[in-house]
């Protein structure tokens, strides 16, 4: 889980250093500039994704005791 919480973090970082990349060197975005953010934009919302299913089966887990006692 924690690995997967970090990955969030890094999912983002990755989107801005594409994003600083592409500015970097021409001032402009290419078309592999706008598939490379692209790509990092789609891991960070799997990434996340995966997150709140975990989180929410977790509540749901926990609320299921707590009927049960």
């Amino acid at each position: 889980m924690e690995t997967t919480v970090n990955n969030v973090g890094s999912g983002f970082e990755d989107i801005m250093a594409a994003v600083k990349q592409a500015q970097a060197a021409k001032g402009e975005f290419s078309m592999a500039d706008t598939l490379a953010i692209q790509q990092s934009v789609f891991h960070y919302t799997i990434y996340q994704e995966t997150v709140s299913k975990i989180a929410s089966k977790s509540a749901n887990a926990i609320n299921d005791v707590m009927k049960a006692q």
